[in-house]
């Protein structure tokens, strides 16, 4: 098991957005029984804003995508957000000044871990003179970029979630003078945690 887990995670971006839906607005529309053409691009939104609110409560990427992480504070060890992680691009050493240092894999950090994967800092080659790995390092942040997500298709990711996606779909058109798309959901909807409850990674 990791010992250190002493980051500040700040942000996280999309660098690349996946390819493809993880349901479609044609799936979604099956699912719902919706005959009708009049809402599809509304149904098409609602799957975005479904898919969003899905990967936040799970803390994970369904469909791959690249993703940038920023930690104002890191050392030992750094879970990234959004796993399953499929591979790390690149790990960069932000400076107060701004400056970024390419650290380099299998030497200053090594990738642990199966599908939620992690970065272990083992060994002082990146850190200032007179520090050790558990030190907060308050005055070095860091950026990864990684491409996470349980594969190119639909096809790859956990039937449970993608069940989910089309209930909260469906949850969303049925209430859709109480709901705004875009909003953060505060609460997910009674039936859907039972199916994606053993899909959340709780590792930041």
């Amino acid at each position: 098991m990791p010992r250190f887990n002493v980051n500040r995670f700040y942000e996280l971006s999309v660098s690349a957005a996946p390819a493809t839906p993880v349901v479609t607005a044609a799936d979604a529309k099956t699912f719902m029984r919706v005959d009708y053409s009049t809402d599809d691009s509304y149904i098409t939104a609602l799957v975005t804003t479904a898919t969003k609110w899905v990967e936040d409560y799970l803390n994970r990427a369904l469909i791959t995508q690249t993703l940038i992480a920023y930690y104002t504070q890191y050392a030992g060890v750094v879970y990234l957000p959004n796993a399953p992680v499929q591979s790390v691009t690149t790990v960069e050493q932000i400076a107060q000044d701004a400056t970024a240092t390419v650290l380099t894999a299998a030497q200053d950090y090594y990738v642990k871990g199966v599908q939620d994967k992690y970065l272990e800092f083992a060994g002082n080659t990146y850190l200032p003179s007179g520090h050790s790995v558990s030190d907060t390092l308050a005055d070095y942040g860091l950026k990864v970029t990684y491409v996470a997500g349980y594969g190119d298709a639909s096809t790859d990711v956990p039937e449970p979630i993608i069940e989910a996606v089309k209930r909260l779909v469906m949850y969303l058109y049925d209430n859709r003078d109480e709901v705004v798309i875009g909003a953060a959901l505060t609460k997910m909807p009674l039936g859907l945690t039972a199916l994606l409850d053993p899909y959340k990674n709780i590792n930041l």
